[in-house]
C-alpha cells in the first residue's frame, strides 16, 4: 500500500498464496523466507476525461473535468441513487504542501458524470516542474429530495464550490478529503473513490506524459483518459 495524506492509501500490487502451496512446510522446524514479485493491482474504479492547457504568457493552467465513466460507486456506496460524484483538484508544491485546492460540482446517482468544468490555477513557469496536481474523485451524503430541496441543494454545492475556489494557501489540516469531526459531527462525511496524479514527476507513465504534452504545446487543449487509482 502507498499512504496518502490527502485521500485513502492506494495498492500498488498484490501477491496470492494459495495455502495447499505450502502445506509441506508445517513440517519443518526452521524458518522459511518466500519471496514474490508484486503483480500490478487490478482494481478498476472507473476512469476520467481531463484536458490540460497552459497559457505561459497568463502563466496559467487550465484543467478542465470534462466526465468519466463506469466509476465503481459500489466500493463507497450501497446503491447508484446514494451517488453523488464530484472532483477535487490539489495543487501540491515540490515540498508536499497544498498551496490551492478547488473542486467540481457534484452530480446526482450516475456512475458516468458529465462536468464540464473548468478550473483555473495560476502558475508561473518557474514553478512547473515542481508542481504536482492531485484529482481526487469523491462522493458527497446523497440528500433527501423534496419539491424545493432540488434546487436548493445543487445551490449549496455550487456555494461550496465558490468558496473553495477562493482559497489560496491553506494549512493540511483544512485540505482533508474528509470533513473534520467538529465542524460535522453530526453530518455524513463524504468518501474517497479514486485518484490520479498529474505532473513531471508523477509514478504513472500516461500522466507524466500528457503533463509533457502540454508544456511541448502552450497554448494547446490536450485531452486524455485517465484511469482511477
Amino acid at each position: 500500500m502507498d499512504s496518502d495524506k490527502w485521500a485513502s492509501p492506494t495498492t500498488v500490487g498484490e501477491v496470492t498464496q494459495p495455502l495447499r502451496d505450502i502445506k509441506n512446510l508445517a513440517t519443518l522446524t526452521q524458518r522459511t523466507t518466500l519471496s514474490y514479485f508484486l503483480a500490478p493491482s487490478k482494481l478498476e474504479l472507473g476512469e476520467v476525461l481531463l484536458g490540460l492547457s497552459y497559457l505561459p504568457t497568463a502563466q496559467r493552467l487550465s484543467v478542465s473535468i470534462i466526465k468519466a465513466h463506469n466509476l465503481k460507486y459500489d466500493h463507497v456506496c450501497t446503491n447508484l441513487k446514494d451517488f453523488c460524484p464530484y472532483v477535487r483538484v490539489l495543487l501540491i508544491g515540490g515540498s508536499g504542501r497544498v498551496v490551492k485546492k478547488k473542486k467540481t460540482t457534484w452530480r446526482s446517482n450516475t456512475a458516468a458524470p458529465i462536468w464540464n468544468e473548468t478550473l483555473i490555477f495560476d502558475l508561473a513557469q518557474s514553478q512547473v516542474e515542481n508542481m504536482t496536481f492531485l484529482l481526487v474523485v469523491c462522493t458527497r451524503p446523497s440528500l433527501p429530495v423534496t419539491a424545493t430541496s432540488s434546487d436548493a441543494s445543487q445551490q449549496a454545492g455550487e456555494t461550496e464550490y465558490e468558496l473553495a475556489t477562493t482559497a489560496t494557501t491553506l494549512a493540511p489540516a483544512d485540505l482533508s478529503v474528509y470533513p473534520s469531526h467538529d465542524q460535522n459531527q453530526n453530518k455524513k462525511q463524504d468518501r474517497y473513490l479514486g485518484k490520479l496524479a498529474l505532473g513531471c514527476r508523477v509514478r504513472g507513465n500516461e500522466e507524466r506524459k500528457h503533463w509533457m504534452a502540454i508544456m511541448a504545446a502552450p497554448r494547446k487543449v490536450v485531452s486524455q483518459w485517465h484511469p482511477l487509482v
